[in-house]
């Protein structure tokens, strides 16, 4: 939700996770944890800055996808399923 209410759409969301996997599995931290990432680590794999909040949802979204697991293809779903429920109900004040 942290991502979400700050503008994150399901499709950036999920491609910071998913270049955050990478960058641990077999990239420029090949073999760090993803959790223990420190923010200017993930700044450095997203080529961007961001407030502490959101780097800390950005990780914990990145290893619960990198675990492949039930879990992380809810998790998936749910982003997608969170962007539809914003896009239809998002005029109404």
């Amino acid at each position: 939700m942290t991502l979400h209410v700050r503008g994150w759409e399901a499709d950036q969301i999920d491609l910071a996770a998913e270049s955050i996997c990478e960058a641990c599995s077999d990239g420029m931290f090949e073999g760090s944890e993803i959790l223990e990432l420190s923010d200017d680590e993930v700044e450095r794999v997203l080529d961007d800055e961001f407030p502490e909040d959101e780097i800390e949802a950005l990780l914990v979204v990145a290893d619960l996808r990198a675990q492949s697991t039930r879990d992380s293809e809810r998790l998936s779903r749910a982003l997608y399923d969170l962007d539809a429920f914003a896009y239809e109900y998002g005029d109404e004040d």
